[in-house]
C-alpha cells in the first residue's frame, strides 16, 4: 500500500457516487482490517472510499462498532496466553506433590 495515513475516523466526502457493480472494490476484509485500525489507509484506499458510497457506508459502519468490541478484540490473545500460564501452573504443581 502507498503513503501510511491516521484510521482515526478519516473524513470522506459526502455525495459521492453510486458503485453498484463494485468495480475495483476492496475486499471486505480489506475494509474491516482497516476501520479497525490493523491496516493503515492508504491514499488509494481513501479515493476509493471517496468515489464509492457502498464501501463509504460499510466502512464507516465497522468504524462504528462499539469500543468495548475492539478492546475484546485485541485483548483476547492475551487473555489466552494469562489462562495457559494458569493451566501450566496448576498442572505443574499438581505433579510435583
Amino acid at each position: 500500500m502507498g503513503r501510511n495515513a491516521s484510521n482515526k475516523k478519516e473524513p470522506v466526502v459526502a455525495g459521492v457516487g453510486e458503485n453498484r457493480e463494485r468495480q475495483d472494490c476492496p475486499s471486505i476484509d480489506i475494509i474491516k482490517a482497516v476501520a479497525a485500525e490493523e491496516r493503515p489507509m492508504d491514499d488509494s484506499f481513501r479515493d476509493h472510499l471517496n468515489s464509492c458510497s457502498a464501501c463509504q457506508r460499510e466502512f464507516r459502519d465497522l468504524q462504528a462498532e462499539p469500543e468495548w468490541d475492539k478492546f475484546y478484540k485485541r485483548s483476547s490473545w492475551g487473555l489466552y496466553a494469562v489462562l495457559f500460564c494458569i493451566v501450566c501452573r496448576v498442572v505443574f504443581r499438581s505433579c510435583h506433590h
